[in-house]
């Protein structure tokens, strides 16, 4: 089994926690069963418990990449709002600069 590292994010807080699994989908299925489970085991550096947003699974070693990640449908609704605001602020300014057709 290897080992993975779980970050536990919500908007105002940070908690790890580490995994032996055999994959790190099955380290992200344990991660989200603890959180499901227990959440206040997680060690938050902040003050309370919020929503959790996501959860990254990283290798163990040092600034390894992620390997597996989960969003709430909260997180994901709130960056797709964002995008789409982007969109739309680039579609009026490309529209803004269209000239009507004069015939």
């Amino acid at each position: 089994m290897t080992k993975y590292t779980a970050h536990f994010i919500t908007a105002a807080e940070l908690a790890s926690h580490d995994f032996k699994a055999d994959s790190p989908e099955k380290a992200l299925h344990l991660a989200l069963k603890l959180w499901k489970r227990d959440p206040r085991a997680l060690k938050f550096e902040s003050r309370g418990l919020c929503p959790l947003e996501s959860i990254t699974i990283a290798g163990h070693e040092e600034n390894e990449e992620e390997l597996a990640i989960w969003h709430s449908d909260k997180a994901r609704l709130r960056w797709a709002a964002d995008n789409l605001l982007n969109a739309l602020k680039d579609a009026v300014a490309i529209l803004g600069s269209v000239k009507p057709d004069a015939s």
